[in-house]
């Protein structure tokens, strides 16, 4: 069912899974624990303007290739 993928209480389930696979391709281990996620929502799909990704001609800080570069320099990558 979708609310087993998009439901609240399971997303951050789903995230963290997500993120396993990553940390082991760079040979780093990944404990689990995420900081500041209190409004992953909102953070993941890009709402946050404050982003230094953020391009000043979107409206949104949605993560573009053109700007990966500024998003791996920032949570160092």
């Amino acid at each position: 069912m979708i609310h087993d993928v998009c439901h609240v209480d399971r997303s951050l389930t789903i995230f963290k899974n997500t993120l396993r696979p990553f940390y082991e391709e760079r040979g780093e281990h990944f404990d689990g624990e995420l900081l500041d996620i209190s409004n992953l929502h909102f953070e993941l799909p890009g709402h946050n303007h404050l982003v230094p990704w953020k391009h000043p001609m979107n409206e949104t800080g949605d993560l573009t290739p053109e700007r990966f570069d500024i998003f791996a320099r920032t949570v160092n990558l």
